[in-house]
């Protein structure tokens, strides 16, 4: 899967779950941006203009889940505990070289949501990506 395909689909996520649950409030600057351009196209400005609460950045984990779950290289489960984001691939397939680019355009992408967050005014997170027989995938 290519990096630009993965972006494009966590972007679609986020917005998916942007909207869950406000029925009539104005969209949120985060939205307004994200709407209008890729994750590539994002400028730094953009970025500037991007705040996630720490309940829309637990929704874009797990969206990530629902929009990988039936891919290539799907996603079995994502979750925030304490500081540490754990990532685990829904195949047993280990350090493939696959597996190695899948996981390091997932840690980027969450880890450049994650600075945009509520979350970012804490430490740092650890950002995991495993298999499911538990092999780190680097």
């Amino acid at each position: 899967m290519s990096r630009k395909l993965a972006f494009l689909i966590t972007l679609g996520v986020l917005l998916l779950f942007l909207g869950c649950g406000r029925e009539q409030e104005s969209k949120s600057q985060s939205e307004s941006v994200l709407e209008k351009k890729t994750f590539e196209q994002l400028t730094e400005e953009d970025w500037e203009e991007i705040r996630l609460s720490k309940r829309e950045f637990n929704l874009l984990l797990a969206g990530l889940v629902e929009q990988y779950g039936e891919m290539e290289i799907p996603l079995e489960s994502a979750g925030m505990f304490g500081h540490k984001i754990q990532i685990t691939l829904g195949n047993s397939d280990g350090r493939t070289n696959a597996n190695k680019q899948f996981a390091r355009s997932l840690e980027e992408t969450v880890r450049r949501f994650y600075e945009h967050s509520e979350y970012a005014n804490e430490q740092q997170p650890t950002i995991t990506v495993q298999d499911q027989s538990g092999t780190l995938i680097e």
